[in-house]
């Protein structure tokens, strides 16, 4: 099953259940690329520009340059890590028991500091040209302009945020 699609280098790559990673040109016709030996999901994957990381339960990670080519990484975590995301140059991953971590290769992790920790989980994170924006529940939300140091902020209202996006000029 897949549990996350991302699109960069030419092809989409789909990432999921049993540490599945598979590429496909025209959303048609799938190549498994990559198969954790665990019964684990990648429950995200993102393009950088020039790399593919992908990220799932009990703290599993991988990285491509390529799409093609995959390498297991070490997260530092045995969270289940819900989402990444990227500023181009540094990949941040957010998931259970408030776990966000950083990387700048996507095969080496160190944890961020954070002012407030939770043991909530945190959903999901996007970049958003200068500030990197966490969620999660009940009504996290996180800041951190470096990926290293994050702020937890006061939402306007107590909501379950599962899922953030931004388009330049507002989140949703």
């Amino acid at each position: 099953t897949t549990e996350a699609l991302a699109w960069g280098n030419g092809f989409f790559v789909s990432a999921g259940s049993f540490g599945q990673i598979a590429t496909s040109p025209d959303g048609s016709g799938w190549t498994v690329r990559f198969t954790c030996p665990c019964l684990d999901a990648f429950l995200d994957v993102v393009w950088s520009g020039s790399r593919y990381v992908a990220v799932g339960e009990g703290g599993m990670v991988a990285t491509s340059g390529d799409g093609v080519t995959w390498v297991s990484g070490t997260s530092g975590t045995s969270e289940d890590l819900q989402a990444t995301g990227t500023s181009g140059g540094l990949f941040v991953a957010v998931g259970a028991n408030g776990t966000i971590i950083r990387s700048t290769d996507g095969v080496a992790w160190s944890p961020a500091t954070v002012d407030s920790a939770t043991t909530d989980t945190i959903e999901d994170v996007v970049w958003t040209g200068s500030l990197f924006v966490a969620v999660g529940a009940p009504g996290i939300v996180y800041t951190s302009s470096n990926g290293t140091d994050w702020t937890k902020q006061t939402p306007s209202a107590a909501v379950f945020f599962t899922d953030i996006a931004w388009n330049g000029s507002i989140y949703v």
